[in-house]
C-alpha cells in the first residue's frame, strides 16, 4: 500500500509537472511571437527615423533657399536703384555737358579741364586719375561696355 500511495503522488506530481511544461512552452511560443513583433516594430522605428531626419535636412533646405530667394529678391531691388542712380548722373553728366558747350560757356571750363574746371584730368584725353574716374562713373570705357556698370545697362549700343 505504500507503494501504491507513493506511485499516485508521483503520478500526480509528473501531471502537475507536465501541465507546468505545457503552460512554459506556451509562454515560450507566445514571447517568441511578440519577439518578432518588436524586430518588426523596431525596423518600422528606424524607418520613421530615417524619413523624419529627411524631412527635416528638406525643410532646411526649403527655409535656406527662401533665405536666399529673398537676398536674390533684395539684391536685385538694390541693382536695380542703383542703374537708375547711374542714369540719372549720366543724364545731369550729359545736361552738364550740353550747358558747358552750347549755351555760352567755354570749352576749358568743363570737368576735367584743370583750367577753371574741378581738375579731375585732362580733357584732351590725357591718362590722369579724372578720365579713369569719370569713365567708371559716367560709362565711357574704351571697351564699348560702359564702365564698371555697363553690362546692366538697358541701353541699346550703337
Amino acid at each position: 500500500m505504500r507503494l501504491r500511495a507513493e506511485a499516485q503522488k508521483l503520478n500526480v506530481m509528473r501531471q502537475d509537472l507536465t501541465g507546468q511544461i505545457q503552460g512554459l512552452s506556451q509562454d515560450i511560443a507566445r514571447l517568441r511571437s511578440e519577439n518578432k513583433q518588436l524586430n518588426s516594430m523596431r525596423s518600422d522605428v528606424d524607418g520613421i527615423r530615417k524619413e523624419l531626419a529627411a524631412r527635416r535636412a528638406l525643410e532646411y533646405e526649403k527655409k535656406a533657399n527662401e533665405e536666399q530667394v529673398e537676398q536674390k529678391e533684395v539684391m536685385e531691388k538694390n541693382l536695380m536703384s542703383m542703374a537708375r542712380e547711374i542714369e540719372k548722373l549720366r543724364a545731369e553728366h550729359v545736361s552738364m555737358d550740353r550747358r558747358g558747350h552750347g549755351l555760352g560757356g567755354t570749352v576749358g571750363s568743363g570737368y576735367g579741364s584743370g583750367a577753371g574746371g574741378i581738375g579731375y584730368g585732362s580733357s584732351a584725353g590725357g591718362s590722369g586719375y579724372g578720365s579713369a574716374l569719370a569713365a567708371a562713373m559716367w560709362g565711357t570705357s574704351a571697351d564699348g561696355y560702359g564702365g564698371a556698370w555697363g553690362p546692366y545697362n538697358k541701353r541699346t549700343r550703337r
